[in-house]
This record gives structure tokens, C-alpha cells and sequence, in this order.
């Protein structure tokens, strides 16, 4: 401990002596901000232009410069082969041993989204990169930033570089900063205003009943809010609608008015540290309509003409600016040997009640002396397709023939309706037998409720929540139905409340659960508007301790909270690092911070543990909790041989490529001809080029001749065989031409001074890329396995399997640094956790894995509390909680290392209910929709029932020969959010000829009609989730073949998420 304090003291004094509380570092850009009016020192390379712009211009959302009076307008002509193939770099830094550097920016496009990439890196070859990241840009400026890991080195020459090549766009870059240390806010942000509006800026369809909210200002003490329908009243007033608000929220007085557009700006009244009064930006927002236009219409006819069917009254075709054309195949026009009257009828998917129809008629450029146009036409509806009403014969006016019709609106009077049906009886020519429309389109009043949250198939959402949603339009009271079970729900037996709000305060519900839940309205006269049923589930855990509230400050330390060896010399670890910061803030998780834990078991006891001691005991039990978990990482041995078999090797370098190389090398001795096979378990991504693979070398020189079969991150850039015919020399390469995913086979073969290099999928089937390779060596020759960060500050590792070899290899195996010196990493231990209740029981649970210290990716560890309460344990009075490394039972002499842990929870796994959501496919024989919603399939061409997951029941079997689906008719599950959830069991059969697609969204098979599919890749196998010319959710594992496997993708309007088993992937 004594050692400990003086570090601590040795910090706090060249901290007050060299930083300021709170101020950002020193932006090393000496034009980050391009207020000098031109780039320099920035340069531009590729296809593209870089200009300094004082505003941006056709912007979708008008801003102006986020800094000073410049920003550089970027224009990418067209993407490259590589995304590096065009992009902006400043060389002319250095990055310093032991600091590390942030590189952020502002960034906006003038439309969409695009990507690009944020690379600190060696401003010359070979380029190694510390920290990039790829990041999405949206038409709103927004800060994008990525921090470097602490230089093992100096780096020179250094740039903050960004990449362009993914796409063709056009944007602005701004406030570009470069400097030492972690991520600060920078100054020119003004940071004393009001930010994050919700509804946020130029927000539509915001319901009537908003209640408006920011986040505060770092220094407001109280908030004054101007409030009106008027841009020029709000900003320049200066009497508030509601002034000293001590909370970030104001409701408006009533109702807001529908479809109006509402200003609104918050002053920040602040404390005396800051200015006195903030004045804010002035954001405006609207509100919903009254009524909506109905989609996903479709239309058929008593007749129609080729190429001017009755679908293109309904897909918008012919028009602009809401006006339609005279092109005559942007119509439906009856057949040619057709009579009067004709119909055409509008499925529109599910019941509304309609408000108006507005209809284009027939527009053709003969219309004024042919006249196909609809006159007289009598209008029908029904609910189901059978039994149809009258509402009124009513004379559609005439088109003028001239491009611009405007349509004409006819009154439906709020009928609630499936189908409608328009009998034309007449057209305005009144000599030809045909007749014609140009659109039509249905408007319709909300009368259910919709639009619930918690979102529709939400996740993690709090045990309390809050339930709210928009009423309809004649609702004056709801009943509310809240229920684990479904049914219940659907049958209306689950009611909880009846309110004449828009609220439902839920409690006391349990972890990791799904709830399902429906809002019916009730109208003056008593009708019931029954609601669509909605899911949720539950958050799975509460955090017993996340260790994101440890400061550096006396008195909220890590280990001062996880009392570790150093302090009471029972046991060999030591919690957190010796220096400020003390919680370990770059190897996390989640947040901010874990906590770094050094063992040393190499002398008595021969354990290393931390125990921290809640303050009273905790209950472990509430809310349905039956799981602890904690999640934990160490690092990888230098080299170090399993119990298992397996192979694991750690190393740092800037890279096997060019004239030398740095890397750790495995290896044992080869006379004459021979090859290397592995099977290549895992290789931590430090960079998109880190390597591991096998390899046939000449010496442990760093130059010398070599050929090397290697395998790059899965989601980098697949396998690549390369090699240097002779010493010293340029290094060359075949690459494959598809992506390969870990596990993954390699092999490398010497035939003579011929030398080839293979990959397989299977450890049987292999393909050798590009032709053997002429590398003369003299025997013997080394042959082993190979491993390079391509990052010189941070290690990678990677996990060997089935490792043979063939030919005359002798000796054991040999471990060398080449080129660089190689981390030692941790030595193998096991790991543990005990528990201890108010009582003083206590009970050991040891890791399934004797080699945990050694694993470089974050576990998620999980004991059932039964381990616990079978023991004795009070589980409902958990007094302390102990962390270990070594076998506590039997401890025994080991080594040393670090280990991070981090999330330590308990809770319950999520049900087993898949959850019903917007639809649900149990496939139990037919393809009806269980959730209650109406959203039945179709089975088309024959698939068959067989069995399925395990105590699932069975499954649908589709022969892989094309031609067989289940069509789920043209509803959208994101229609009413912009966010999707999809999950479902699959077991694949391999490869065939076709396309090997698994549920997609699409309007036909033409690609560029794809909404979104999930698919596994018809060459590879591998999962993606994409949609057409975008793959968000790419880089996952391939089906295994014969094996059921759980997919489920996530995608919330911004993010998509793809899981392969639970596990998040990709």
C-alpha cells in the first residue's frame, strides 16, 4: 500500500502542475477548422475535390459551419476498389511513447448516410493504423471521434488520416482536432447551451400530447422556455411562456393542434460560473396529422391493357410534386376487348376507417378528344371481400389531357373498410368501350391505439416502465392489458388498468421476461377499438457492480472498493493500475471502465484474489434472478500449448509484408519436402490486416525468404498466401477472392524450392491460391505458425488447432521474436468466485476453463444461483463477493499476469417465449400467424412439415431446389417505427445452386427491390443481413451444416445488430 501512495502522490503533483480541470488538450491542427480558408495542411488524394466553403450548400438539413466561418465541402467522385483509395491526410506529426492521442471531427452529408473512415496511423508505409474506426455520417452534423491506445513507441511520421473510397458522396468536414488524451468536448460547441431537443429538430408526426424535454446545460441553474407557431415571434422574444424551470421538460397548456408546425427555444439561466443567460437555438418540430395516408394498397381489375395494369394506380408512377403525368403506361386503362361498366378494386391489407379517396383520372395526352377518363362510378366497401355495401355513385371530373392533373379528393365519410371498389359506369368519351385511371389514394383516420412503447419487440427495458401511446382520433378512455401470457392478453383477461390518459405505470415485473401487452379504446358510444398486441422484454440483469462510479479521488478508488494482496498481504493480486486513472478505461465491456486485477501466483498462497463487501447485504433473488454473471478477460501467453491440444500464440508488429518482418514465430525443424496443417480457431482483430497462419521459413531473420499461408480477422481481408523468394527482398502475395471466417484450415507445402499455400472450409476440400512459389531455401528450414498484430501498440492472439505436420520435422516446439520483442502475456490459471452470506457461509465456484487468464476476448461467466442456495447460502443476504485466479481448493506454484473483470450482474436469462412481436411463425403444421395479428402466410410450391428445434415442435423443410416459400403477403413489420427485430431457428443442408436466403422483405426479385433480407451467402454460407447495395450486418459465421442455429437481428432506425446463438457477431 505504501508503494501504491507514493505513485498516487507522485500523479496528483504532476497533475496540478501541467493540466487544467476540465479543458480540452491542445489541438495539434494548426487549421482544424479550415479558418485560414484553405486546407492546408490537410491534402486530398483520389477521386475526389476538397474546397473551404463558408455554408452548405443544397444541404437536406440547412446548417452552416459548425466552427468559426469555414468548413470543407468534400465531393468523392466515385468508391474505390479499397476504401484507402481515397481519402485526406496531414503527415506532419509524431505520436510520443507513453501517450495517446484522440482524433475527432464534425461531419455532415448533404443527403443520406455514408461512410468513412477515422485513422490515426504511420503517415507512411506500412501505414499501420492506432484506433480506426469506420463510422456512419448522417445529414445532421455530428462529432465522430476515435482515441489511440498508449504508444509503445514513438510514431513518425503521424496523421490523423481519413478514408473516403466506400462510396460516391458529397459532404462537409469541420472542427477537425487532433491532441493527447482521452475524448473531450470541444470549447467552440458552446456547451452552456441547451442541446439533444426532444422532439428533435424538424421532427414530424409529434404526437398532440408532447411533453417537450432537453438536456441541460453544464451550468444552468433554471430554464426559461418561448413557445409559439411563429419562427421570428419565438426567436426574438424575450418574454418566456413558462420561465425558472427547475426541470429540463415544459408541457404545453392543451392539446397541440394537428398537423401544425410548433418553434420553440430554451434559455439557460445559469449559475454564476457561467454567463447569466444562454440564449438557445430555436428548434421546431410537427404535429401529427389528422389523418394518414394508407400504403401497401394493392389493386386488381375486371381488365386491363398490357403494360398499363391496374397496379400503377397505386405504385406512384407519372408523378411530380403531386401531380401527374400524361405518360400513358403510368396508368390502368381497361382491355381493349373489354365493355362498360368495368372495376377496379383496392385490397388495403386491414381494416381502416377511411376518411377521403383521392383520385387522378385517366391522363393520356388523347384524353380531351378520346376521353377514357372515369365519369360516372359507383363506389362499394367491404370488410372482408364478400359481402359489399353501397356508399354513393359519384362523376369523377375529367383529366385535362396536359401534364400536371391534380386529382380531385371525394369524401368517404369515415367508413371502415378492407376493400373498396369503384364500378366505372360511363367514361367522359362516351364512344370508346374502355376506361382508365391514373391514382388513387386513401386516406384514413387512426381509431385504434398505436404506436406503443416500450417499442414493439423492445429489449432491456426496466422492470417499472412506463407504458404510453397515441390514442385514436374518437378514443376517450382506454382499458390496458398487461400479461406474461399472451393469450391472456388476447383474450382480454389480463386487464390492469382503465385510464382516461395515455399512460400505464408498470411494477413488479421480472427479469429477462417477455410481457405482452394491448391498449383497446373506448369511444362516447362506447365502441371498443380493439388495440394490436405489442411485446417487450424485460432487462435481464441488475448490476451488482459495473465499476463505472470509481473516481481517482481518495475514498472512490477500485481498490479501495476491491481490497486486494498489496493491502492485506493474504494473496498475490493487486487491483487496478498503480497510476491514475486506477480502473482500467481502454480494455472494457461496457462504459467506461473494468477493473485490472495483476496476479501473482508464483509464492505462497499460490492464489490471487479481491473482495469487495457490500455495505448491507444485497438481495439476490428479487424480481425473478436466478443467474450471477461476470464477465472477464484476460491475455494470451507468449506461446503456450493447451490442455486441449491446442495452440495459442500472442504477439505485437507492424506486419509480415515489404523487406522485414515483426512477429512471433512457432517452430520446429524441416529437412527436404513437408507441410504445415492447422486449423485456425480465432484471431483477435487488432487491425483489419493483423495475420496468423502458418508459415515455411528460411531463419529467424527479420528479412529472411519465407511463404506464409495466412488468415486475416474474420470481417477483414480473408486469406492471403505470401511470400519473399529471397532475403531482403519485396514480399508478394495471391489473395482469395471470397472472405473466409474463422475457423478456418491453411496450409503450406514444400515441394523442392516449390512452395504453395491452401485454405479450406472443412480440413478436406482445399483451394490453393493463386501457383506455387519459387523460394529457394537450404535445409534445414524452420516450419511453424506465425502471428503479427499489425499494430505495434496492442497484442493480438491467436488459437491453433490440429496442428500436423508432414516430411522429416524434428525437435520440440520453439518460440522467437522476430523483428521486435514480444510480450510475455499471462501465464495459465484458472479462475474463481466465492460468495459469503450474512450468516459468514460461504461457497466456491471454480471456471469450467483451467486456461481463463489466458483467453483475449471478453466471457460472459454465468452460475446458476442454485450453485449457491443448495449450499445454504442466503442468497436474498449476500454479504461480500470475491474474485480469484489459481484453484482455491488446491492451489499449487503458478505465474503471472493480468485479468480484467467487469459487469458482474445478477438476473435471469431471457424466457424462453420467443415472443410473439408484430408476428409470430410457430410452423406447427400451417403458416398462420400466432400473435393474434392477422399476418398469415401462404406456403408456396410444396414445402414440407418435419421436426424441429428441440421441445419446439416442428419446423418447415424447403428441398433447396428453388421454387418453394412462404409468402407473408405485402404488410411491413417496421411500418410504423423504421425498426426491426427478426429472430428464428434454422438448420441448413450446405451449399446448393440457389440462393440461400432465409426471410426477406422485398416488392420482387429484382435486386434493387429488396427492402431487407437475411440470407446466408450462396458461395460461402456466411449470415448477413442486408438490403440492397448495403450490407449493415456482415461479417458473421457461416451455418453450420446439420445443426440447428438461432439468428436474430436487431436494427433500430441507425444500428443493425445480427446474433448467431446468442452471441453477437459481425
Amino acid at each position: 500500500m505504501r508503494h501504491r501512495r507514493f505513485w498516487l502522490i507522485a500523479a496528483l503533483v504532476m497533475g496540478l502542475a501541467g493540466a487544467g480541470q476540465g479543458q480540452p488538450g491542445v489541438n495539434m491542427l494548426a487549421n482544424g477548422g479550415f479558418e485560414s480558408g484553405s486546407i492546408a495542411p490537410y491534402g486530398i488524394y483520389g477521386s475526389s475535390t476538397g474546397t473551404v466553403v463558408t455554408e452548405c450548400a443544397g444541404a437536406a438539413v440547412p446548417e452552416g459551419p459548425i466552427e468559426g466561418r469555414y468548413c470543407l465541402h468534400v465531393t468523392v467522385a466515385a468508391a474505390g476498389a479499397n476504401n484507402w483509395d481515397v481519402g485526406m491526410t496531414d503527415g506532419s506529426h509524431t505520436f510520443k511513447q507513453g501517450k495517446k492521442y484522440t482524433f475527432a471531427c464534425f461531419m455532415k452529408t448533404k443527403s443520406g448516410t455514408l461512410q468513412v473512415r477515422l485513422k490515426p496511423e504511420r503517415g507512411a508505409d506500412p501505414w499501420t493504423g492506432y484506433g480506426e474506426v469506420v463510422v456512419t455520417v448522417t445529414d445532421k452534423w455530428t462529432e465522430f471521434w476515435t482515441t489511440t491506445p498508449v504508444m509503445t513507441a514513438d510514431v513518425t511520421p503521424a496523421s490523423p488520416t481519413f478514408h473516403f473510397a466506400f462510396a460516391p458522396g458529397d459532404f462537409w468536414i469541420d472542427g477537425v482536432r487532433l491532441f493527447e488524451g482521452d475524448y473531450v468536448e470541444p470549447a467552440f460547441l458552446k456547451n452552456y447551451a441547451a442541446k439533444n431537443p426532444s422532439p428533435d429538430v424538424g421532427a414530424t408526426d409529434v404526437p398532440r400530447e408532447a411533453v417537450l424535454s432537453w438536456t441541460p446545460g453544464p451550468f444552468a441553474a433554471t430554464h426559461n422556455v418561448f413557445f409559439g407557431d411563429n419562427f421570428n415571434d419565438v426567436n426574438n422574444a424575450t418574454v418566456p411562456t413558462a420561465s425558472g424551470l427547475t426541470e429540463a421538460k415544459f408541457d404545453p397548456e392543451g392539446l397541440l393542434e394537428f398537423g401544425k408546425t410548433y418553434y420553440w427555444r430554451v434559455d439557460e439561466v445559469n449559475a454564476p460560473s457561467a454567463p447569466a443567460t444562454f440564449k438557445g437555438p430555436v428548434w421546431k418540430f410537427t404535429v401529427e396529422p389528422y389523418s394518414y395516408t394508407v400504403t401497401g394498397v394493392t389493386a386488381t381489375a375486371s381488365s386491363f391493357t398490357l403494360g398499363m395494369g391496374p397496379e400503377k394506380t397505386v405504385d406512384g408512377s407519372g408523378f411530380d410534386n403531386d401531380q401527374h403525368s400524361t405518360m400513358d403506361t403510368a396508368m390502368w386503362l381497361s382491355g381493349p376487348t373489354s365493355k362498360l361498366p368495368a372495376w377496379i378494386q383496392y385490397n388495403l391489407n386491414r381494416v381502416y376507417k377511411l376518411e377521403s379517396m383521392k383520385v387522378w383520372n385517366s391522363n393520356q395526352k388523347v384524353e380531351s378528344f378520346i376521353g377514357f377518363g372515369a365519369k360516372s362510378t359507383l363506389i362499394e366497401y367491404s370488410l372482408d371481400g364478400e359481402a359489399w355495401t353501397t356508399l354513393d355513385t359519384v362523376e369523377i371530373p375529367r383529366a385535362s389531357g396536359a401534364d400536371g392533373d391534380a386529382g380531385a379528393v371525394i369524401d368517404l365519410g369515415g367508413i371502415e373498410a378492407k376493400f373498396v371498389r369503384l364500378t366505372i359506369q360511363n367514361n367522359w368519351g362516351g364512344f370508346m368501350p374502355q376506361t382508365g385511371l391514373s391514382e388513387v389514394r386513401f386516406t384514413y383516420i387512426p381509431v385504434a391505439a398505436r404506436l406503443g412503447s416500450p417499442a414493439n419487440g423492445a429489449e432491456g427495458v426496466s422492470l417499472e416502465p412506463v407504458l404510453n401511446w397515441r390514442p385514436g382520433r374518437d378514443a376517450v378512455s382506454h382499458k390496458v392489458y398487461l400479461s406474461g401470457d399472451r393469450q391472456a392478453v388476447v383474450e382480454g383477461t389480463a386487464l390492469v388498468d382503465t385510464t382516461t390518459g395515455v399512460t400505464y405505470q408498470a411494477d413488479g415485473l421480472e427479469y429477462g421476461k417477455t410481457y405482452y401487452w394491448k391498449v383497446d379504446g373506448i369511444t362516447e358510444d362506447a365502441v371498443v377499438r380493439p388495440g394490436q398486441v405489442w411485446s417487450f422484454s424485460t432487462t435481464e440483469f441488475m448490476a451488482v457492480d459495473d465499476f463505472e462510479r470509481y473516481t481517482d479521488d481518495e475514498g472512490s478508488r477500485i481498490y479501495e472498493a476491491w481490497v486486494d494482496g498489496l493491502t492485506t498481504g493474504a494473496s498475490g493480486s493487486t487491483v487496478g493500475n498503480l497510476q491514475a486513472p486506477f480502473a482500467e478505461q481502454s480494455i472494457v465491456n461496457s462504459g467506461r471502465q473494468s477493473m485490472p486485477m495483476d496476479y501473482d501466483n508464483s509464492k505462497s498462497p499460490f492464489f490471487s484474489e479481491a473482495e469487495h463487501t457490500f455495505s448491507t447485504p444485497q438481495n439476490w433473488t428479487a424480481n425473478g434472478a436466478d443467474t450471477l454473471t461476470v464477465w472477464f478477460r484476460g491475455q494470451a501467453p507468449g506461446f503456450a500449448q493447451l490442455a486441449s491440444g491446442n495452440i495459442v500464440v500472442s504477439a505485437i508488429g507492424a506486419d509480415i509484408w515489404n523487406n522485414s518482418d515483426q512477429f512471433r514465430y512457432v517452430y520446429k525443424s524441416l529437412s527436404g519436402d513437408g507441410a504445415i496443417v492447422a486449423r485456425v480457431e480465432s484471431l483477435v482483430q487488432t487491425d483489419v490486416w493483423a495475420k496468423g497462419g502458418v508459415m515455411i521459413r528460411q531463419s529467424i531473420d527479420p528479412g529472411s525468404n519465407h511463404a506464409f499461408m495466412a488468415l486475416t480477422p474474420s470481417g477483414g481481408n480473408g486469406a492471403s498466401f505470401q511470400h519473399r523468394l529471397t532475403a531482403g527482398g519485396a514480399s508478394t502475395n495471391n489473395d482469395s477472392t471470397t472472405a473466409v471466417t474463422m475457423p478456418y484450415w491453411v496450409k503450406v507445402e514444400r515441394k523442392g524450392n516449390a512452395f504453395s499455400g491452401f485454405v479450406s472450409a472443412d480440413g478436406n476440400t482445399w483451394t490453393q491460391l493463386g501457383t506455387a512459389q519459387t523460394v529457394v531455401m537450404n535445409n534445414p528450414v524452420l516450419i511453424g505458425l506465425a502471428v503479427t498484430s499489425h499494430n505495434s501498440a496492442a497484442a493480438t492472439a491467436a488459437e491453433f488447432s490440429n496442428v500436423a505436420t508432414t516430411g522429416n520435422v524434428t525437435g520440440s516446439w520453439q518460440a522467437a521474436s522476430i523483428g521486435v520483442d514480444q510480450p510475455v502475456g499471462n501465464s495459465i490459471e484458472g479462475l474463481y468466485l466465492s460468495v459469503k452470506d450474512n450468516a459468514g457461509k460461504t461457497k466456491v465456484i471454480q471456471n469450467p476453463n483451467p486456461a481463463a487468464t489466458t483467453v483475449m476476448t471478453w466471457q460472459q461467466w454465468q452460475i446458476p444461483l442454485s450453485e449457491f442456495t443448495s449450499a445454504g447460502l442466503k442468497m436474498n443476504a449476500v454479504k461480500s463477493l470475491v474474485i480469484g485466479v489459481g484453484t482455491k481448493a488446491s492451489p499449487k506454484a503458478g505465474g503471472t499476469g493480468r485479468i480484467y473483470i467487469d459487469d458482474i450482474r445478477v438476473g435471469r436469462k431471457g424466457s424462453s417465449d420467443p415472443g410473439a412481436g408484430v408476428a409470430y411463425y410457430a410452423l406447427e403444421n400451417n403458416t398462420n400467424d400466432a400473435s393474434g395479428n392477422g399476418y398469415d402466410g401462404v406456403a408456396v410450391g410444396g414445402p414440407t412439415y418435419v421436426d424441429g428445434p428441440a421441445g419446439m415442435g416442428n419446423a418447415m423443410l424447403f428441398n433447396g431446389a428453388g421454387g418453394q416459400y412462404v409468402n407473408l403477403g405485402t404488410w411491413n413489420p417496421s411500418a410504423e417505427t423504421g425498426q426491426l427485430s427478426v429472430s428464428l431457428w434454422a438448420k441448413w443442408g450446405g451449399l446448393t445452386t440457389f440462393y440461400q436466403g432465409l426471410i426477406g422483405k422485398r416488392d420482387t426479385w429484382a435486386a434493387n427491390q429488396m427492402m431487407w433480407q437475411i440470407e446466408a451467402n450462396q458461395t460461402t454460407g456466411n449470415l448477413s443481413f442486408s438490403r440492397t447495395d448495403s450490407y449493415p450486418a456482415s461479417g458473421n459465421p457461416r451455418l453450420p451444416i446439420g445443426e440447428w442455429a438461432h439468428v436474430l437481428v436487431s436494427f433500430d432506425g441507425a444500428t443493425a445488430k445480427f446474433f448467431f446463438n446468442g452471441q453477437m457477431t459481425g
